[in-house]
């Protein structure tokens, strides 16, 4: 398939959206395993915020982010 440059931010915008959703699942999985072992029904004020921004990726950056694909993903095992 050939895909135009306008296809392929389109593409990598929907993947961004579902990795953001992904993450924010895990998180809410997390909070709701540690309230529920901890018997409260209120958050912990240690929870984690998940920050979304928009920038680009270069050098050392773009490495790190990388690594935290391939380690999210679990790559860096293999």
């Amino acid at each position: 398939m050939d895909f135009n440059t306008l296809e392929i931010i389109g593409l990598a915008f929907l993947a961004g959206l579902n990795i953001a959703e992904v993450a924010e699942n895990v998180v809410n999985e997390e909070e709701t395993e540690k309230v529920e072992s901890e018997g409260k029904h209120c958050k912990d004020e240690k929870e984690a915020d998940i920050k979304i921004e928009v920038g680009k990726l270069e050098g050392d950056k773009a490495k790190e982010f990388m690594n935290l694909i391939k380690k999210v993903t679990g790559e860096d095992k293999k």
